[in-house]
Formats: structure tokens, C-alpha cells, sequence
């Protein structure tokens, strides 16, 4: 097997790659031009850095790749976007009134959101859905602010006396 020679192979000088590093905030990308910096410095191979790293031989050989085939940019590129939402929950809240008064329970929500929108969810996703967008479950008691209180005690005592 040829050994590469990384210092020819790697454009980048290694203070260009250092800095790249520090100034990057996606760990997973760090670790990528960590790994390139510490090739380009001419002291390891692939199994080393894998092992410094504590990455799999195969992931940096992959890495090595993507470096190899498209450069600091190929290397660089991070395509996860997650998943689309089923709902879109602002005209949701608008569309159910729930941005007034939500609803009385989770099976009720779930079931509202299987029904309208054809969005299954389960009863601890209907929990989440309702508690990062805000919303609170109506279970007919009234909500008294401090001040609110107070002034039903005031009443009740001036009906007293």
C-alpha cells in the first residue's frame, strides 16, 4: 500500500486550518478540520488520527474522501435539515382558538389534529406540540392572577359584613 504524503495533499496551511477551527461552532465539522490539521501536520496517518479522535478508521477514511473529492468545502458541508413539521402551528393555534383557550385534554388535541390535518401524533408528542408552542390545556377551572384573588376575598368579606 503507497503512503500518502498529506502535506503535499492538503492545500491549506496549518495555521489557515487552525483558525478555521476555532472560529467553527458545529462540533461534528470541528472534528473534521481537526482531523485534516493534524494530517497536514505530517506526524500521523489515517489509523492515528482515528484513534486520537476517537473516530472509526472507516469514518476518517470517509472524511479523507470528501477532502480528497471536493476539497475543504466538500468536507465542510453539513446536509442534515431535519424533519418538515405536519402542522404549521401558528395558523394552527389561530385556526383552533388555541391561541385563547386550548384545548380540555390531550386525547381531545390529538384527536382535533388527526381529523383536521391528518397528522397522527402520540399522546406525549400531542404534550410536547402543546407545551413549545405555548399552548395550555382548558380543564374549566379560571385562572386568578394575584390580583384577582384578592379581589374576590375583598368581596366576599364586604358580602359578610
Amino acid at each position: 500500500m503507497k503512503r500518502i504524503n498529506f502535506k503535499e495533499e492538503i492545500k491549506e496551511s496549518e495555521k489557515t486550518l487552525l483558525n478555521l477551527e476555532r472560529r467553527e461552532k458545529n462540533g461534528r465539522i470541528k472534528t473534521r478540520l481537526m482531523m485534516l490539521r493534524l494530517l497536514k501536520s505530517g506526524n500521523y496517518n489515517l489509523k492515528t488520527v482515528s484513534e486520537i479522535l476517537h473516530l472509526s478508521y472507516k469514518t476518517v477514511h470517509s472524511y479523507w474522501e470528501k477532502y480528497k473529492r471536493g476539497g475543504l468545502e466538500e468536507l465542510c458541508k453539513w446536509g442534515y435539515q431535519g424533519r418538515k413539521a405536519r402542522v404549521d402551528y401558528q395558523t394552527l393555534k389561530k385556526d383552533l382558538g388555541w391561541d385563547k383557550i386550548g384545548p380540555r385534554s390531550l386525547k381531545e388535541a390529538q384527536k382535533i389534529l388527526e381529523e383536521r390535518y391528518s397528522a397522527k401524533y402520540t399522546i406525549k408528542g400531542v404534550w410536547y406540540l402543546l407545551k413549545v408552542n405555548k399552548i395550555k390545556l382548558n380543564d374549566g377551572r379560571k385562572n386568578f392572577s394575584k390580583d384577582g384573588i384578592g379581589q374576590i376575598r375583598r368581596e366576599r368579606r364586604n358580602k359578610n359584613e
